[in-house]
C-alpha cells in the first residue's frame, strides 16, 4: 500500500471525517497519507492519519505541486515515521495560499535529512511553495526530543 487518500486536479473538494490507518506500508516510493495534486480550494478536516511507515516523504499530510487556497483544520495525527507535513513544489507549478491551523500531531517523528517533523523541501526550479502555519500541537514528551528541522525555499 501507498498512498492514503489523493486529490487530483479538483476544485473545491472536500476530504473530511476519514481514517487513514496506515500507509506506505509495501512500498519504497514517496507517499503519504492524506494529500493532493493540482488541486485549489480544497478542505481537509476532522480526518485522522496514523501508522505512517518509512522517511521517503511518509508525512500524514502533504501540500504538494499545484495546490492554491487549501486548508488542513481540525486534524489528528499521531505516529507517522515520516513526521506530520511535508511542503513541497512541482517543477515549473506554483503552490501558494495554503493554510494548516488548529490540527493535533503526537509522536510523528523523521530523523532522515532533510526531513522533519514539518518539512519545507523545493526541488530546482520550483517558484513558490506558499502555506501559512497557524497553530500546531506536539504533545510534550513525544517526538523523542528530536529537534524539528525544515529547509525554506526560495521564495519571490
Amino acid at each position: 500500500m501507498g498512498d492514503g487518500i489523493v486529490v487530483q486536479a479538483a476544485v473545491g473538494a472536500r476530504v473530511e471525517h476519514n481514517l487513514v490507518d496506515g500507509f506506505n506500508t509495501r512500498s519504497g516510493g514517496y507517499n503519504a497519507g492524506i494529500w493532493a495534486w493540482n488541486s485549489d480550494r480544497v478542505l481537509y478536516q476532522f480526518n485522522e492519519v496514523t501508522g505512517g511507515h518509512g522517511t521517503r516523504d511518509s508525512m500524514a499530510y502533504n501540500i504538494d505541486g499545484g495546490n492554491n487556497g487549501n486548508v488542513y483544520q481540525y486534524n489528528y495525527s499521531h505516529d507517522n515515521e515520516g513526521g506530520f507535513l511535508l511542503i513541497c513544489n512541482g517543477e515549473g507549478m506554483v503552490s501558494d495560499r495554503n493554510s494548516v491551523r488548529y490540527n493535533v500531531s503526537v509522536n510523528d517523528r523523521n530523523t532522515s535529512a532533510p526531513y522533519g517533523v514539518i518539512s519545507v523541501v523545493c526541488g530546482p526550479g520550483t517558484p513558490h511553495a506558499g502555506a501559512q502555519q497557524h497553530r500546531r500541537h506536539q504533545r510534550p514528551g513525544h517526538g523523542h526530543g528530536q529537534q524539528q528541522r525544515a529547509r525554506r525555499c526560495h521564495l519571490p
